[in-house]
């Protein structure tokens, strides 16, 4: 969302794109919360601040229907049960317990500032429980567990998030800046899908598609299934899409739908020759062959999608 924060500064209206439900959400809340949605984020965190800092039992919902019951993954459980066993620690529990009650708040305060808690949810969770992939491409994965609470991160998270709402009021006052209109929405960006058929554009701005690092470890889902879960967002997870991101995935490649300096590109790296080389990535298929040929396609396809936007 970085780039929509600069063009709202510029004074641009802005409209962002992102496959992740989580990272478009996140990307939403980059600046219109502190901008067109100030006072009702005020509101939402100012009360937040106040509960936080007196009994947390309090947080629990007044009524008598439960919050919608997040459980750990089963995988992800499991790790952190035997590393429990064999450290001594009592992470799992306190973790589920912490987690149970950051739901019951999102459900309390469902009305508040849209996005804006679940954001901060997601922030706190990712830096609880921090994923280390190991392999090539297969999704195996470690697990470290930060010892500062769920809970504590939260709090500095909604202390920090309080500060910064002073901090864009100050630009607007001090320094005459007039924060133009930013939004984001999840969708494909090889289709536009997500975007209004009639939105048109001045200047578009883009990081590459996703592509593996040369280890070919990295694996998206397991990392985000967490965050997804507590913030609802598992329905708009587009998981033929990300599930396969990264992996070790054979298929029939099609290098001759490349232009020639992409088509040179895969062809080198489907090549199985120079067996001596000691320069030579054994793994060069596998981990790196695959993943360009998607880039390639997927650049080219939203470079056609985006022509007469």
């Amino acid at each position: 969302g970085t780039a929509l924060l600069e063009a709202s500064m510029l004074g641009h209206p802005s409209l962002g794109l992102d496959v992740d439900p989580l990272s478009a959400l996140i990307s939403d809340c980059k600046v219109r919360p502190f901008a067109d949605g100030r006072e009702a984020s005020r509101d939402l965190l100012t009360r937040l601040h106040e509960e936080l800092n007196g009994d947390l039992r309090l947080l629990r919902p007044r009524s008598r229907v439960a919050p919608r019951a997040v459980t750990l993954p089963a995988e992800l459980r499991g790790k952190l049960a035997r590393q429990d066993q064999r450290n001594g620690t009592a992470f799992l529990t306190e973790i589920e317990g912490d987690l149970g009650l950051l739901v019951a708040a999102r459900e309390r305060h469902a009305r508040g500032a849209r996005g804006l808690l679940d954001v901060m949810v997601s922030d706190a969770l990712t830096k609880k429980i921090r994923y280390r992939f190991v392999g090539i491409g297969n999704g195996r994965y470690t697990v470290e567990v930060v010892h500062q609470r769920l809970w504590d991160r939260f709090r500095e998270k909604v202390a920090s998030t309080l500060a910064l709402l002073d901090v864009f009021a100050w630009l607007e006052s001090r320094c005459d800046v007039r924060l133009a209109a930013s939004a984001a929405a999840q969708g494909d960006a090889t289709t536009l899908a997500g975007l209004p058929k009639d939105a048109s554009f001045g200047v578009c701005v883009t990081s590459p598609p996703y592509l593996p690092a040369s280890s070919g470890r990295e694996h998206y889902a397991p990392s985000r299934a967490l965050a997804l879960a507590v913030t609802g967002l598992e329905s708009a997870w587009c998981g033929d899409r990300f599930l396969g991101a990264g992996e070790t995935t054979r298929q029939e490649l099609n290098p001759g739908s490349l232009p020639p300096a992409g088509r040179r590109l895969v062809e080198y790296l489907m090549s199985d020759t120079d067996r001596a080389d000691p320069q030579r990535d054994a793994m060069r298929f596998e981990r790196k062959a695959l993943p360009t040929w998607r880039y390639l396609r997927d650049t080219e396809a939203f470079l056609k999608a985006l022509r007469g936007r």
